[in-house]
């Protein structure tokens, strides 16, 4: 078998690598605050901000690995799957908004708020 990467495929990687550093630069220039970046300036409506992280969690290997774990081994990988859904939706629900509201930009940033430095430093 021929296990080499083509001219085309290998093209595509390198469109790939110089979009994704334009793309960098631009934004770069474009933030001036690690905030304006964690939050994008809290411009991102929240449907899609839902769809990048359910996107992210989820793949074809995700649909293809954890029933064949779950199949072969035990059921916790495929419990733990279908606890994605329920906890998304809490936290799109009422974590989100709360952080929205009060301008908290990470998890980090509330433990720190709620009960000082040793909280965001600890976890």
């Amino acid at each position: 078998m021929n296990y080499q990467l083509g001219t085309i495929d290998t093209v595509i990687l390198i469109l790939y690598g110089l979009v994704m550093v334009a793309m960098g630069v631009y934004f770069l220039r474009k933030t001036k605050t690690s905030e304006e970046f964690m939050v994008a300036g809290m411009g991102i409506p929240a449907w899609a901000a839902g769809i990048a992280v359910m996107s992210a969690y989820t793949s074809s290997i995700s649909y293809i690995a954890v029933p064949g774990k779950a199949f072969d081994d035990n059921w916790h990988p495929l419990i733990f799957a279908l606890t994605a859904l329920p906890v998304t939706w809490f936290v799109a629900k009422y974590v989100i908004p709360h952080y929205r509201k009060n301008k908290i930009i990470s998890v980090y940033k509330y433990l720190e708020e709620k009960i000082g430095d040793w909280g965001r430093v600890y976890a």
